[in-house]
């Protein structure tokens, strides 16, 4: 007698078949599931120089089986260094080495690189340094190739050449030598800019001028008090004469610091006297120089300002006559300046005071 259960086995397994087949059970179809490969991670942003190390995932399980792409060398990348003009992104992939067909893929975004230096502007004089530094991101490469200046310094020109314009150092990076950044060096050089003259103050000048500070023309020492942006004040060195100490005259100097009496002196020499003056800053500060034609009405004097460095420009010249009733000139001046006073009519040349505001 045939079994019955031997007869129906072949019907009842067929369902079955074809369902493992549906799921995709290799053992009963022959074939196998595609491999998915995935990277991690799937995107970065790197600057020239920079690395980063790759995962390759296989069905989410982090696998070495894998082929990678020859820019990264078991998933290593490392962004060029110096870029490549024009780049700004790069792919990396990884295949599978059991299933070329299965292929998983990163992309680098290539970051643009900026260069910041420092200090971003300086004033200069003649012969004056400074150092520049460059600062270069995101990059571990902090090579930049320097214009306008010697490994970062510049040096200031001298001698200065009056009205020198600014001038620009430039920091250019080797890692991408499309970023540059700058600085500004503004070339500083003496100048004198004339303001007025006063002929109404007389020796009245306390309350007018001297703010900061003053030196006044005094036998047996002359009466100085220090303005503190002047890092040199070099006086008349020839004598000093007194015409009336103490006197009534209006045109004689209130003496400080009381400013209660009144003096009459100068510094005098036949030919010419020089005045010496240099700013510790960058400033224009306002100056009045003092002269009296005391005892006559004939002095003629000219008054020269120039560059105290070697080449000796002229900044500015005045011719002063008539001025037995005092007058002040007054002027704007930075840097370092040489004033020199010389006779052009009769007696000798005079200066009675210089005041700082």
């Amino acid at each position: 007698m045939i079994d019955t259960y031997i007869i129906l086995a072949p019907v009842l397994l067929l369902p079955i078949v074809a369902l493992l087949s549906f799921v995709g059970c290799s053992s009963f179809t022959g074939t196998a599931m595609p491999v998915i490969i995935k990277l991690d991670p799937t995107s970065v942003d790197l600057g020239p120089g920079e690395s980063r190390q790759f995962t390759a995932l296989a069905d989410g399980i982090i696998t070495t089986a894998v082929t990678w792409s020859p820019n990264a060398p078991g998933g290593l990348y490392k962004a060029a260094d110096p870029r490549v003009a024009g780049s700004t992104k790069d792919t990396i992939t990884a295949t599978s080495t059991s299933d070329p067909t299965a292929i998983g893929s990163a992309t680098v975004n290539l970051k643009s690189v900026t260069v910041v230096v420092t200090p971003a502007t300086v004033s200069l004089r003649a012969g004056e340094q400074q150092t520049f530094t460059a600062k270069v991101q995101p990059t571990p490469d902090q090579a930049v190739t320097w214009t306008n200046a010697v490994n970062g310094v510049f040096t200031a020109p001298s001698p200065y050449i009056a009205g020198s314009p600014p001038v620009t150092v430039t920091a250019t990076s080797n890692a991408d030598p499309s970023a540059k950044g700058t600085a500004t060096v503004n070339l500083v050089g003496p100048q004198a800019q004339f303001v007025t003259t006063d002929t109404t103050t007389k020796g009245t000048w306390s309350g007018v001028y001297g703010s900061k500070g003053w030196a006044l023309a005094k036998d047996g020492g002359n009466i100085v008090k220090p303005a503190p942006f002047v890092s040199v004040l070099k006086l008349p060195t020839t004598p000093v004469f007194t015409f009336a100490d103490p006197t009534a005259d209006p045109r004689g100097l209130q003496r400080p610091p009381m400013f209660t009496d009144r003096f009459a002196a100068t510094w005098f020499d036949s030919n010419s006297l020089q005045l010496e003056i240099e700013f510790s800053d960058f400033a224009l500060h306002r100056v009045a120089v003092y002269f009296v034609d005391w005892e006559t009405t004939q002095r003629v004097q000219k008054i020269e300002l120039r560059d105290g460095s070697p080449a000796g420009a002229v900044l500015d010249s005045r011719s002063v006559s008539g001025f037995s009733g005092g007058q002040y000139l007054i002027w704007d001046l930075a840097g370092k300046v040489v004033m020199t006073v010389s006779r052009t009519g009769s007696v000798n040349a005079v200066i009675n005071a210089v005041f700082f505001d």
